[in-house]
């Protein structure tokens, strides 16, 4: 069961900028981050980046894509033969996965909301016309297979982006994979990066990362350069936002 597409209040909002990135957002990091989960078209189960910064989400999911294909309940026998809807399927199950490691009380899902516009007021349809044009370059550069490929700077509004923001909320494995699969073009699409971290924080809950993390001023992603912290890293590769690479407590010859 699903709660449909409720929208973030004003200190919910606040409270994930707070904590993914610090109290100075810089155009030029959130623009990096704007981007897709794309495969390349000569590897079917790899995950292309951009730029810098996203690697901390993008790497965790490319993880559990490339564990679904070897060992998921439909091994890939050949990598190389897979259609568009069988990478599609893994990235939805890479993405499922995650959550469910995560999630200690249900699942939120977060989308944009869609708008209808006039076609001639710019001002208001920033979003959707940059979203077009960076769907195309994924399109294109995903064509040619470029693995280290090359995109024009995005100038995204980031306040446009925050306020179109939904949450769904799944209260199941099962109602959260309908979900994703459901709203697939969104993960795919220009934002995706960004709704599926923005998902990870509200499933995994705000207190609870700040809670697990080392220092709980410190946001996730550098404010200056823009990469996630090991805490972020961790926290979708382990389900713990913490910065060591161990269980818990540690024996060092008895200290």
């Amino acid at each position: 069961m699903a709660e449909m597409n409720n929208k973030l209040d004003n200190g919910t909002l606040s409270e994930i900028k707070s904590l993914l990135w610090g109290n100075d957002l810089k155009d030029e990091v959130f623009s990096r981050w704007t981007q897709g989960f794309v495969f390349g078209s000569d590897e079917r189960t790899a995950l292309v980046q951009y730029e810098g910064g996203p690697c901390a989400v993008i790497a965790p999911v490319q993880g559990f894509v490339v564990k679904n294909a070897l060992f998921g309940d439909k091994p890939c026998k050949d990598h190389t033969q897979l259609s568009e809807n069988e990478s599609l399927d893994l990235l939805v199950q890479a993405l499922c996965d995650i959550l469910v490691l995560i999630s200690t009380n249900g699942y939120s899902v977060i989308s944009l909301e869609e708008e209808e516009e006039p076609e001639n007021n710019k001002s208001q349809s920033e979003l959707s016309t940059e979203s077009a044009d960076c769907n195309k370059i994924d399109m294109d550069q995903s064509e040619a297979g470029q693995s280290s490929c090359k995109r024009s700077k995005l100038h995204v509004d980031q306040n446009v982006f925050h306020s179109r923001l939904r949450c769904t909320k799944c209260e199941s494995e099962a109602s959260v994979r309908k979900c994703l699969r459901e709203n697939i073009s969104a993960f795919t699409g220009p934002s995706g990066v960004l709704l599926y971290l923005y998902s990870i924080v509200l499933t995994k809950g705000i207190e609870q990362i700040r809670n697990e993390v080392e220092d709980p001023g410190e946001p996730l992603i550098h404010g200056l350069f823009g990469h996630g912290t090991q805490s972020l890293i961790n926290l979708l590769i382990t389900g713990k936002a913490v910065t060591n690479v161990w269980d818990n407590d540690k024996d060092i010859s008895g200290l």
